[in-house]
């Protein structure tokens, strides 16, 4: 169906209609403090949590305190989701095409002069099922989603009014939607479990189970949510950006202002 076959009255309203939604998500948690960032944190390692990502995202590191080296058993690392196990660790072989490209700059009586190869080779990949931190190091582990796929419902959910975030004047004000959740009440908890050693055979073994459960819903514009553009090529202001949560885009993708 063509736009220009639609009276312009209607195609006003299509076009006022088309308005995106964003709900910001906070997470909050009993065994694990907010301090900029999740940390979990004892006497042997040090793990901090960034959740923010469109749908979420268990994005962790792990830092080993001590002197000696410490492993992580991933077979034995679970992310859980309202009681649904999902595993770290697959023992499943994955090919992959790797590219390498390599090149000079000569700058020549007759000007710059480049030359380069390139190589591509396809290898066979095991994923590694227990990891060696050596002391005083980090890794690094991106792999779940916190909410793949679909929105929260706002039944029931509080209407207020909010400082608009696009304009520099706080004196005027827009509306957003909210919905305030204990661990209860939430119908999202999530875990993460994970298993350690102090050595390689693992004859001796200690577990983390740091949990999680979302706790405020707001909904709003896209505009209040994106806040004040900047320039081409840069982000937003986004005030709502924070490691304890995460967003939706209710009914599109991110657009071009994002705010990862």
């Amino acid at each position: 169906m063509l736009l220009k076959n639609i009276p312009p009255i209607l195609v006003i309203l299509f076009l006022l209609s088309c308005k995106t939604t964003v709900q910001v998500i906070s997470v909050q948690s009993k065994n694990v403090k907010f301090d900029d960032y999740y940390v979990f944190e004892n006497d042997s390692i040090k793990i901090t949590y960034d959740l923010w990502a469109h749908y979420g995202v268990t994005n962790f590191s792990i830092y080993n305190k001590l002197n000696k080296p410490l492993y992580i058993d991933w077979k034995k690392c679970s992310f859980i989701s309202n009681e649904n196990k999902f595993d770290y660790y697959i023992d499943v072989e994955r090919s992959e095409q790797i590219s390498y490209y390599g090149s000079y700059l000569y700058r020549g009586w007759l000007g710059d002069v480049q030359s380069g190869k390139s190589a591509s080779t396809q290898t066979k990949i095991k994923p590694e099922r227990i990891t060696f931190i050596p002391p005083k190091s980090f890794i690094y582990n991106s792999k779940f989603r916190i909410k793949p796929g679909h929105s929260y419902r706002m039944t029931n959910a509080i209407e207020e009014e909010v400082s608009i975030s696009w304009k520099n004047s706080s004196s005027k004000k827009t509306k957003v939607k909210r919905i305030n959740l204990s661990q209860n009440t939430s119908k999202d908890i999530f875990r993460n479990f994970l298993t350690f050693s102090y050595s390689e055979k693992f004859d001796t073994e200690f577990y983390i189970d740091n949990n999680f459960w979302v706790s405020q819903v707001l909904e709003m514009s896209e505009k209040q949510f994106v806040g004040r553009k900047r320039f081409e090529g840069q982000k937003s202001s986004c005030p709502y950006n924070t490691a304890n949560g995460f967003y939706i885009y209710v009914d599109s993708e991110p657009g071009y202002f994002f705010c990862n």
